[in-house]
């Protein structure tokens, strides 16, 4: 076999020299241009080399138990304390202002509220400074007399919403409804007193 070869490269010495520098080149450029890192790659370029993101994989074997957290204070708020008050029904009369007042038992603290206008709009609708209850002002547009009432949501008074509840009367607890009226009503005169001026 060696006879063989050592005929063919006597044969052809050209072509075995062109074969030899032909391999040897390549294996040079091989090694030189050969890409080992992303930072051989133009950015432009490698962005357009990423693909689509494949599948989530399997979820992993869960962790070992953590170490117990610090102890808190619990606080519960039990609803069963919380009373729904209706207010007594008040007539309005066409044209008037006038105060609805819905007021918390005692021990109790006005935490939310509302009401009810009948058909005409409320105007305001506000908790009691106190927390003793909720009260509604309207201003009756109308041609009729109107019923109007207000709501409080009452919250006891160990509640941490309701905190401490003060003594009441029912004096104080209507007060701030009628001072709001009485506001209301000297805004609609100065208005009204306004728009007929020429």
């Amino acid at each position: 076999m060696t006879k063989r070869i050592a005929h063919a490269v006597r044969q052809s010495p050209i072509a075995w020299l062109a074969l030899f520098f032909a391999l040897g080149g390549t294996s040079v450029a091989a090694s030189r241009y050969i890409i080992t890192s992303t930072k051989q790659i133009k950015p432009s370029v490698l962005k357009k080399l990423h693909g689509a993101r494949g599948p989530a994989g399997r979820a992993g074997a869960a962790g070992p138990q953590g170490p117990p957290g610090a102890s808190a204070s619990v606080y519960t708020l039990s609803l069963k304390r919380l009373a729904s008050v209706t207010g007594p029904s008040v007539t309005v009369a066409p044209g008037a202002v006038q105060s609805a007042t819905a007021i918390c038992p005692e021990g109790s603290r006005a935490i939310s509220g509302g009401g009810s206008g009948g058909i005409t709009d409320i105007n305001i609708s506000e908790m009691q400074h106190a927390h003793l209850g909720w009260f509604i002002v309207v201003v009756n547009r109308t041609p009729i007399k109107v019923q109007i009432h207000a709501e409080a949501q009452c919250s006891g008074a160990d509640q941490a919403v309701a905190a401490r509840a003060p003594r009441h009367s029912r004096a104080l607890a209507t007060q701030d409804g009628e001072a709001a009226a009485a506001r209301l009503r000297r805004q609609l005169q100065a208005a009204s007193a306004a728009s007929r001026v020429p």
